[in-house]
């Protein structure tokens, strides 16, 4: 259960997309986009979540689970504090994170084939997908 205080507004934020985490001088940060209704338009919003020891992290099921097993592409529901930065994208302490579903985002990687070696139907393995000559 999490308690939250009346001198302590929060926010809430539903069905965000987990962009990017990273970890900074021991701190985990949590990068959601998520949208919110204004003036009755859709408007998309980007948070930074700060990750701390008091934040509570549940499965899809309710269950306790490390903050360490959020992952990107994760949609979650979030409860915030509503005191925010003025940075692009704001951060704000996150009290409670529930994944809402694990789902996986596509990877897609554009770039130039340079090289293929015709004989051997192979990529020379020195190269990248990027450094590939077509022959």
């Amino acid at each position: 259960m999490v308690t939250f205080f009346p001198n302590n507004p929060i926010t809430h934020i539903s069905n965000g997309i987990i962009e990017d985490i990273t970890t900074e001088n021991n701190a985990r940060f949590v990068t959601v986009s998520y949208t919110e209704r204004v003036n009755n338009r859709e408007v998309s919003r980007t948070a930074r979540l700060v990750v701390g020891r008091n934040t509570t992290v549940l499965d899809e099921n309710g269950s306790f689970i490390p903050a360490r097993t959020l992952t990107t592409g994760m949609i979650v529901n979030a409860v915030v504090s509503s005191a925010m930065t003025r940075s692009v994208p704001p951060q704000a302490a996150a009290y409670l994170i529930r994944i809402v579903s694990r789902q996986m985002t596509d990877n897609i990687v554009t770039g130039r084939i340079l090289e293929i070696d015709g004989q051997n139907r192979s990529i020379p393995p020195q190269t990248t997908a990027f450094e590939i000559r077509v022959l």
